[in-house]
């Protein structure tokens, strides 16, 4: 299906991404569908074509409010689902949680099982940010839509 990541079609040689980094910040991933640099999305590019005055931001991980929104482990414990709050968050939770802080902030609430995917860029800093020894991550991926919750 269009929606099968793990489809040839989706795969890439990894230093590809490079190739199609506009922002300088992107990193190899290990599919296509996830090798998008922040520039070639119009909702994360459009964060920073909306900043005035405009400063000399080439990346969105350079946009004022990225690392408010994305980074910053106190606003990223508030967001996380409320109910499931412990004193301290894993790195898995701070990734996962920044990762829908970004949705959020470029696209709104999208609802369930409606996923997009990030720029390289961001989930590169993301990852950085939260990282955990020798974690092995794990890229974008379509929602099951057949579970039955």
């Amino acid at each position: 299906s269009d929606q099968d990541v793990s489809s040839d079609k989706y795969r890439r040689v990894s230093v590809a991404v490079f190739g199609r980094c506009l922002c300088g910040r992107c990193c190899p991933m290990e599919t296509a569908l996830e090798s998008l640099c922040c520039r070639e999305v119009s909702a994360f590019w459009s964060l920073v074509e909306e900043l005035t005055p405009r400063p000399d931001v080439t990346c969105l991980t350079q946009h004022p409010g990225f690392e408010a929104c994305c980074l910053n482990p106190f606003v990223l414990k508030i967001s996380y689902e409320p109910k499931h709050v412990s004193n301290i968050l894993i790195p898995r939770k701070y990734r996962y949680t920044a990762y829908r802080q970004a949705i959020r902030w470029a696209y709104g609430v999208l609802g369930r099982h409606i996923r997009k995917p990030l720029p390289s860029c961001l989930v590169s800093a993301v990852r950085q940010q939260f990282h955990s020894g020798d974690e092995t991550f794990h890229g974008f991926q379509w929602p099951r839509l057949d579970e039955n919750e």
